[in-house]
């Protein structure tokens, strides 16, 4: 199932990730978070939670997604700073709902990169 994402003519370098990670999650494309990821993430899904580098995130988000099949993300709050950013949104897979948590600083390219990433299971 392809997931879709509308951005407005406006759209800020956040609105930008937004789509990509709803891209990379619910279209299997995983491998790509590599270019969202900082050099060090701290990746927490469903409770076990670990820093990992680029490499070892990436493998834990396939892991979650191979077993989860997620369908859709919608984001549900969304703040853009200057030198940092947050994402939280509700992620449906074919296991239920889970909540999605990212938060991203300016990297030296200075675009935005994800540090910290969390997907619990939602009690919605």
């Amino acid at each position: 199932m392809v997931c879709t994402a509308f951005l407005s003519a406006n759209a800020t370098p956040l609105d930008d990730i937004q789509k990509q990670v709803k891209e990379f999650l619910c279209d299997g494309k995983t491998q790509n978070f590599s270019s969202l990821f900082d050099n060090e993430v701290e990746v927490s899904i469903q409770e076990e939670n670990k820093a990992k580098g680029k490499s070892q995130a990436v493998s834990a988000v396939q892991n979650y997604v191979g077993k989860c099949r997620p369908y859709n993300f919608i984001v549900t709050h969304k703040t853009e700073k200057l030198q940092s950013g947050y994402l939280m949104g509700k992620l449906q897979t074919s296991s239920g709902q889970h909540q999605v948590q990212i938060r991203l600083k300016k990297g030296a390219s200075n675009n935005f990169m994800i540090y910290q990433l969390r997907i619990e299971n939602s009690n919605d």
